[in-house]
């Protein structure tokens, strides 16, 4: 109790002492080694996000017109507008194409019990209504987008 008191440690024999010091030591050790372990994974990291860097700034030069266009250049922006022009041409052809193939095509009329096509006998004449003016006037569709 006056060692308690006193706040004085007890004596240790000499092979406790070690046995607690081997102990120390063993988990310095591991700690150690799992620090290195970590330390090891981290530059394996590390050497992996440059490798992918590098991947993507060579994709980026490849496919430059995937940049911001206010990192493009003079010479890359003409590119880009000369291919958009071409792209808005093959559009409005496209375009016409598909809108007069859709007025030319007969609309859908049910077959009647005789097997002809609509009732001819109340509606002799089939008429087809011809494009509205405006369908294949495409001069100025889309001025001033591109």
């Amino acid at each position: 109790m006056d060692r308690f008191l006193a706040r004085n440690p007890p004596p240790q024999s000499s092979g406790s002492h070690q046995l607690i010091e081997a102990h120390r030591n063993a988990n310095v050790r591991e700690h150690n080694m799992e620090l290195t372990q970590i330390l090891n994974q981290l530059e394996a990291e590390k050497r992996h996000s440059e490798t992918l860097n590098q991947m993507r700034k060579n994709s980026r030069s490849q496919c430059w017109w995937e940049a911001p266009i206010e990192e493009l250049g003079l010479q890359e922006l003409e590119q880009l507008r000369g291919a958009l022009e071409e792209l808005k041409r093959r559009v409005t052809k496209q375009t016409s194409k598909v809108l007069i193939e859709s007025s030319n095509s007969l609309p859908f009329l049910p077959v009647n019990g005789t097997g002809q096509i609509g009732n001819f006998e109340t509606k002799p004449e089939i008429s087809v209504a011809p494009p509205p003016p405006h369908a294949n006037n495409f001069g100025n569709y889309g001025h001033g987008i591109f």
